[in-house]
């Protein structure tokens, strides 16, 4: 008996099933044109139920477009970082298009190879979150045939191109604020580095509220460098010091883990002996006893704008050099269980009195 023939299932199959045009199913794939929502919810799952798979190089042959992103990114491990590329991925996945993620390890050096090996792929956009905040001004931006662009989180200040931030100087405000509404005043803020315009935002904001409340003591900025066990080595002894601080600011999620390491290594209890607030938020802030308080970005509209802003531009031709916006979003408090009052008052740090003239 000879074996039965698979009929192929066509865009044609897809239009037929959903009750719409092709140009109707061609739009939803390609996340082009305007497709009400229930019709977009019809196509979406007549292609399931058919298990359609377009032909993705014959289409992109008769486009000349590779209906490629790709991401670059410092590090998958950092939950920050991760999360960003899960929320992006999930975008190109719903409007049809394959997604390409590397890391740059912090290396100028490997964010430039990175960026080149993505762009032998022709990829249709880019989106980067750079090793510096000057690090595309020799690598992407320089590039003749550069596709449309969008920077996220570092070089904000970059011209030329659209970039996407936090207000990290707000948020090291409303941490600080809120470690002194609990009357600490001996606070260290630990950041890995003050070479990115983030971190120094975040410390300007620490520097600001201390300022406001006229705090004697001089700000205690705790630089341990890219690694963790940097870092790790700078709050250990930053700890054991004999008039240790009240309060830790983590500035970044890395950060906030050493601290977490080396606060149980000294076998010291939060909020009790220490308080601790960190700069980004994640799970496992919340599963931890006690939970983290933190200072959350607005990752997943950050991604919605950067993923918006990158569509028009794909849709419009338009170039990376042309007019650009940039954008920084508020971050919130989460108040959680790390922190709370000192145990005990300092008697020599006063606050200065505030001028009434």
């Amino acid at each position: 008996m000879s074996p039965h023939r698979i009929k192929r299932v066509t865009i044609q199959s897809v239009a037929d099933h959903a009750g719409v045009s092709i140009a109707t199913v061609s739009n939803v794939l390609n996340g082009s044109g305007r497709v009400g929502p229930d019709s977009r919810r019809r196509v979406l799952e007549a292609v399931e139920t058919l298990a359609y798979r377009r032909n993705s190089l014959a289409s992109s042959l008769r486009s000349r477009r590779s209906r490629l992103i790709g991401l670059v990114i410092p590090d998958i491990i950092n939950s920050f970082f991760a999360a960003i590329a899960y929320d992006f991925e999930e975008f190109a996945s719903d409007t049809g298009y394959d997604f390409a993620v590397v890391t740059s390890r912090e290396s100028v050096e490997r964010e430039r190879q990175r960026v080149q090996a993505l762009l032998s792929r022709q990829i249709d956009g880019l989106i980067v979150i750079p090793a510096s905040d000057t690090s595309l001004l020799t690598t992407a931006l320089n590039e003749v045939l550069l596709p449309p662009l969008v920077v996220l989180d570092r070089g904000l200040d970059l011209a030329g191109v659209d970039t996407i931030g936090t207000d990290g100087e707000g948020g090291g405000y409303a941490a600080t604020q809120h470690l002194l509404r609990l009357n600490h005043e001996r606070i260290a803020v630990m950041v890995p580095t003050l070479d990115l315009g983030t971190m120094r935002d975040r410390v300007a904001g620490h520097t600001r509220a201390l300022e406001e409340a006229r705090i004697s003591i001089s700000p205690r900025i705790l630089v341990g460098g890219p690694s963790a066990d940097g870092l790790r080595r700078a709050i250990d002894q930053e700890l054991q010091r004999p008039d240790r601080p009240t309060a830790l600011f983590a500035a970044s999620s890395v950060a906030a883990l050493c601290a977490i390491k080396a606060i149980h290594a000294l076998d010291l209890k939060m909020p009790r002996d220490i308080s601790l607030i960190g700069f980004d938020d994640a799970d496992w802030m919340v599963a931890l006893r006690p939970s983290i308080t933190t200072i959350s970005q607005p990752t997943a509209e950050m991604v919605k704008l950067g993923w918006n802003l990158l569509m028009q531009h794909m849709l419009s031709g338009r170039n990376a050099k042309a007019d650009h916006t940039t954008t920084r979003l508020p971050c919130a408090l989460q108040v959680r269980e790390s922190t709370g009052p000192p145990a005990h008052t300092v008697k020599h740090s006063k606050r200065r009195p505030r001028s009434h003239g």
